[in-house]
């Protein structure tokens, strides 16, 4: 029915968030770089295979569009601060006027990269922030520079 992506910034994120100066930034940073993965996933990643008997060949074909739930928690299950997303990806599709299943092994095998791109959009969307943690880390180097 659907495939479940999951994001999740370091734990020096959830903590963070609990300083409540901090905490709409970080959610902002971590819901931008959420999208930043999915809207590169359902642009290169959501496939449909069409099979033509006349030829019996089988094309691979982009659609770049699917559907897409969020389900954001904050905590873990033993209730410590954990930011994470749940993406679920309902394996659909529209072609024609028609709802097709995707092919969903392209995004299976490249959640490994979707995380690595995740880590990489939140660390942008980071150090955009004016108040983000590296910010503040920096400004507190400073000042005990002589």
């Amino acid at each position: 029915m659907a495939i479940d992506l999951t994001f999740s910034p370091p734990k020096s994120i959830s903590i963070a968030m609990l300083n409540p100066a901090l905490k709409y930034d970080l959610l902002d940073a971590h819901n931008q770089a959420v999208k930043n993965v999915l809207t590169f996933v359902e642009s290169n990643y959501v496939v449909w295979r069409e099979h033509t008997n006349k030829d019996n060949r089988t094309e691979n074909i982009k659609t770049k569009n699917t559907l897409f739930t969020y389900l954001q928690h904050r905590v873990s299950r033993e209730q410590d601060p954990q930011l994470h997303t749940h993406c679920l990806l309902f394996r659909k599709t529209i072609i024609n006027g028609k709802i097709m299943t995707i092919e969903d092994r392209f995004i299976h095998s490249n959640q490994y990269l979707f995380s690595l791109m995740y880590d990489n959009e939140l660390s942008k969307a980071l150090q955009e922030k004016k108040d983000s943690p590296s910010e503040i880390h920096e400004q507190r180097s400073k000042k005990y520079i002589f």
